[in-house]
């Protein structure tokens, strides 16, 4: 694995491999934080749903608080 990859910086060169690599690495950035962010939102939204139900059940006298 050490030799393909000093054969590769060996071919194109250390800065190019940085850049090429900065191409791919900041979108895929971006997509993981739009991602973590729609699934955050997902997380947030059961959990109002959740507390929404807990209080139904609650009013309701099914769920009594200690």
């Amino acid at each position: 694995m050490a030799g393909a990859v000093a054969r590769f910086v060996k071919k194109y060169g250390k800065d190019d491999i940085w850049y090429r690599l900065s191409l791919v690495v900041i979108p895929v950035s971006g997509v993981l934080i739009v991602l973590g962010q729609k699934k955050l939102d997902c997380i947030r939204e059961e959990k109002k749903l959740l507390n929404a139900r807990i209080d139904q059940l609650k009013a309701r006298g099914i769920i009594r608080e200690q």
